[in-house]
């Protein structure tokens, strides 16, 4: 309520536009922001056998890879015949060094078609999954058996009526048992001069604290029961002791719990009549619902978001900060109401109540705001996916509820003023306050409401993990250079992207000379960020020293590339490379990586501006200079604005503008000859008069050309190689120029 309350009366009108400006700024980067789309809950990444595969001989093993850690005892298939019949497998277990990955020992297969039907709970999130997916065994002869598959419906994310009341009951008392802190502390000071109010407060406080607890405690009681049922035995007793779900929830019902005798210990405080204690008492619920709070967040969509540490703390500080404005607005309506019905409130209560929750409400909505920004752009990574997936229908409907909540809060925030006026009458202060009064319960409505919205929210898929909607990922691939012990090692993963990649090794000696009779093999191991990862691999000779490997990356996330090469003669050269691979929103960062992964740097700095610029707006009524303070405020959201709207980050895929006709390679020739033959050679050999002196050397050009895509070597020539001597020329040469350096190296390097 009164998100906006001024300490100067006649800069009202001002006020109310930069806050009107601040939600529609909010919204439009919303809109503006993003490109690709990523994934959520515990989605299949990869199968062996692979979706639609066809078989010579039925798989002794069933292996499935999935986006997100999965809960060993809530996650398992099963194996269905063309009749529908379940065929026994055994041994499922999520791999222990792997918790991505679910495996069972196939049963025996005759020639027919299969479904793999699937169920798991992700450990990051909580959230269920199901799905399923179909291969064939082919006859002895190579034909296709007859018959189909068995057709599955209803797959996809499960929740339920009972799971979406128990999060809305939840947040509901929570928020109650959080609403004190809005009036707390100025209450506290002025409680010598005004120690009627003081008392109510902490009475009303109490009273609405046992409610709280009532709702919270049912709230969390529906959830823990709800996710027990997902176990396939169903027993509380195993959500408890053997999933990371149990645990956080057994954090929440602590919390909540204390609380509860906390609030306990206060209503014997009121009926004793020890303010003392009572004050103490009261003070100290609020760090209980941060506990609750924060387990809720490690169990939520922003656990499995970009950015996971970064969307953590988002989500909690939004989480906190909307209990505490709600639970705010019906700790100041009960108060208001109850001080009216002992007496007319006068205007020393109305100014110690609305002016100090004002400022609050001030704060609240401007953290509200911002980082709910942050959080919609780690779960809304297009902008079409506002409207055209039902998170974003829901995320739409919830931002409906808040804006009348917020425009009710604007009305009563002209009210306000005329309490904060020291120049109003008396007759005036009364009309104001009662005006206040009336409106509060429609505004704790909408907000009420748009937490049913939160609710549904939680237990609904969010865009990252509607694969079906999602277009192929931006290439990004990966080029990088080591030399250990006079052997360089010039590895490039391509194109970069979640699933099967091409891994290309080149290996050269130091000095030039040649090395092909002494190298013996060529071992790959891709590895993730927290241990384990593929298996073990071995390269393949294409040509010369330049062995080939396909990978299967199957997180989004930075892998390292073991490479080993074992030699005659010398001792093995072991080689780790860090490259992030791109999954659906580009390079999802763990950690504190960025938040919002499908927006490139200029982007996500205008965001950054975006969100200082909308402060300086809602918060420069309350500095001396305002002027200076609005106009830099208006010029960060709008330039911010302009940015995400019409600046071009780079993030799609590049393609060639340029037909490689004879005029455009003639100009690629010239400056093939100016700036790169003296290290890649005539023939681009590598082998060029400055190339004895380079570490390493430069990369066989008859060999790399003709592996990539155009785009790949603009890239390459534009930003350079890591670990080699290949600098960047994006700031020498125009993007016209290194087309037509492209067109070049195809015509004259690239395959026949």
């Amino acid at each position: 309520m009164n998100a906006i309350i001024a300490r100067r009366p006649r800069h009202g009108a001002r006020r109310y536009v930069s806050t009107l400006g601040l939600i529609a700024a909010v919204v439009i980067a919303v809109l503006l922001a993003g490109t690709e789309q990523a994934e959520a809950h515990a989605i299949l990444a990869r199968s062996n056998p692979s979706s639609g595969a066809e078989l010579a001989s039925a798989p002794a093993l069933i292996e499935l890879w999935f986006s997100e850690p999965l809960e060993p005892a809530a996650s398992s298939f099963e194996v269905l015949a063309s009749d529908g019949r379940s065929l026994a497998v055994e041994a499922i277990a999520v791999d222990p060094t792997d918790p991505h990955r679910l495996s069972g020992v196939s049963p025996t297969l005759s020639p027919g078609f299969y479904t793999v039907a699937y169920a798991n709970v992700s450990s990051a999130d909580g959230h269920p999954w199901t799905g399923a997916f179909s291969f064939v065994v082919l006859n002895p002869d190579g034909s296709r058996p007859q018959g189909a598959a068995v057709a599955i419906d209803g797959l996809g994310a499960t929740s339920s009526v009972a799971n979406v009341v128990g999060r809305w009951f939840s947040f509901l008392g929570l928020s109650l048992l959080m609403g004190g802190v809005a009036l707390y502390q100025p209450l506290f000071v002025g409680r010598r001069r005004r120690p009627g109010v003081w008392t109510t407060y902490l009475v009303v406080v109490t009273r609405l604290g046992v409610g709280g607890v009532v709702l919270a405690g049912a709230g969390i009681a529906l959830i823990g029961l709800e996710q027990a049922r997902s176990l396939p035995d169903a027993s509380f007793t195993t959500f408890l002791a053997a999933t990371r779900g149990g645990t956080l929830w057994a954090w929440r019902a602590l919390a909540v719990e204390a609380a509860a005798v906390l609030v306990a210990l206060a209503v014997f405080a009121a009926r004793s009549r020890r303010r003392k204690g009572l004050a103490v008492v009261v003070g100290l619920v609020p760090p209980c619902v941060l506990v609750a709070v924060a387990a809720a967040s490690l169990q939520s969509h922003a656990n499995a978001a970009p950015g996971a540490d970064w969307a953590r703390i988002s989500h909690f500080v939004h989480l906190a900060t909307s209990a505490a404005w709600t639970g705010g607005l019906v700790v100041l309506f009960v108060l208001l109401a109850v001080l009216h019905r002992r007496h007319d409130v006068t205007r020393e209560d109305a100014r110690m109540l609305l002016v100090p929750f004002s400022a609050f409400a001030l704060a609240s909505v401007f953290v509200i705001s911002a980082t709910g920004l942050v959080r919609s752009l780690g779960e809304l990574p297009t902008a079409s996916a506002l409207w055209s997936t039902e998170y974003g229908r829901w995320l739409i409907v919830k931002l409906a509820l808040v804006g009348v909540a917020l425009l009710l809060a604007l009305r009563n925030k002209w009210r306000v003023e005329v309490i904060a006026d020291a120049r109003t009458t008396s007759p005036r202060d009364a009309r104001a306050v009662a005006d206040v009064r009336r409106l509060l319960p429609f505004e704790i409505v909408f907000v009420v409401a748009a937490l049913l919205a939160v609710a549904v929210m939680g237990q609904t898929p969010t865009p990252r993990g509607d694969l079906s909607t999602q277009s192929p990922p931006p290439a990004h691939p990966f080029s990088a250079a080591e030399t250990v012990e006079g052997l360089t090692s010039h590895v490039q993963v391509s194109p970069g992207t979640l699933g099967e990649n091409d891994l290309y090794i080149h290996l050269y000696s130091e000095d030039g000379t040649d090395i092909t009779g002494e190298i013996l093999r060529v071992l790959v191991e891709p590895r993730r960020p927290e241990g384990g990862g593929g298996e073990r691999i071995v390269a393949q000779l294409v040509s010369g020293s330049v062995y080939q490997a396909q990978v299967v990356l199957a997180q989004p996330v930075t892998w390292t590339i073991h490479v080993e090469v074992i030699r005659a003669g010398h001792d093995d050269a072991v080689f780790d490379y860090q490259a992030p691979i791109a999954g659906a929103a580009g390079v999802v960062s763990p950690g504190f990586g960025s938040f919002a992964p499908q927006l490139g740097t200029g982007h996500l700095s205008a965001v950054v501006v975006l969100i200082a610029g909308g402060g300086l707006l809602v918060f420069a009524g309350r500095v001396r200079r305002q002027a200076p303070a609005y106009a830099l405020g208006t010029v960060l959201v709008v330039g911010s604005v302009g940015v995400l709207a019409w600046v071009d980050d780079g993030a799609s895929t590049l393609t060639n503008p340029y037909p490689a006709d004879p005029q455009s390679i003639a100009r690629g020739e010239a400056l093939y000859v100016r700036h790169c033959e003296a290290c890649h050679g005539v023939d681009g050999r590598g082998d060029g008069p400055e190339a004895a002196r380079l570490e390493p050397r430069p990369a066989d050009l008859r060999i790399h050309v003709p592996a990539h895509p155009e785009g790949d070597t603009f890239r390459f020539i534009a930003s350079g190689i890591a670990g080699t001597a290949m600098p960047a020329w994006e700031d020498e040469l125009t993007d016209d120029q290194l087309w037509d350096l492209v067109n070049y190296l195809v015509d004259e390097f690239g395959p026949e």
